[in-house]
């Protein structure tokens, strides 16, 4: 299992007991489940696909998934239901073991824009602080926080300036302002931090 809130991949075989005299045939009845302890309560995340991958195990078939996580932290197992084939053959109930998929989750807190009007040509400083969950919020030293606008009449998002956090998460730049815009700030997260962005502020250039 590999590790934004966050997708994960799921992979395994589903296989028969050792010498069990069929094979798994391609079909439905796999899913994940999530819980928040290993003990539970679990349910459903999604379906995984018919297992009509390649051989593995005894006599089964791999499988693979890909689903959007519930939360920064959860565990996870595959659940097959059971099935009774055309010609009888009867596929008892089989639960995975449990994998435990985790992220600190973060913010950008203190978003802030130096002006909510400005000149043509004029500059604009933007502001806040990357803090990540671990028991208490922390600051979150040496990342890199992108600085984002939507002009005006667009629904597209832009990156106008990157800008690393200090010692205590705090970021700032300073800009010409080119546009009417709504501004906002976000973090792409990493291999164990999710991603986040902070509220958005509307600036107008105007003069």
């Amino acid at each position: 299992m590999s590790c934004q809130y966050w997708q994960l991949t799921f992979h395994g075989c589903l296989g028969l007991t050792a010498n069990a005299p069929a094979s798994v045939p391609p079909q439905g009845g796999l899913v994940i489940q999530y819980a928040p302890s290993a003990r539970g309560p679990w349910r459903t995340l999604g379906a995984v696909p018919k297992p009509g991958g390649s051989g593995c195990g005894d006599h089964g078939r791999t499988f693979t998934a890909k689903l959007n996580a519930r939360g920064n932290s959860a565990y996870y197992r595959a659940v097959f239901a059971g099935a009774t084939q055309s010609g009888g053959t009867g596929y008892l109930p089989a639960v995975s073991k449990t994998e435990l998929a985790a992220k600190y989750a973060d913010r950008i807190s203190g978003f802030a824009v130096s002006a909510r009007t400005v000149r043509p040509g004029g500059k604009l400083t933007v502001r806040g602080q990357l803090q990540y969950f671990a028991g208490k919020w922390h600051p979150y030293a040496r990342q890199q926080v992108l600085i984002i606008l939507r002009p005006q009449g667009r629904r597209t998002w832009y990156w106008i300036v990157k800008v690393g956090t200090n010692a205590k998460g705090a970021f700032a730049a300073t800009f010409i302002d080119p546009v009417t815009a709504v501004w906002s700030a976000e973090y792409l997260g990493g291999a164990s931090h999710l991603a986040a962005a902070a509220p958005s502020i509307a600036v107008t250039v105007k003069g």
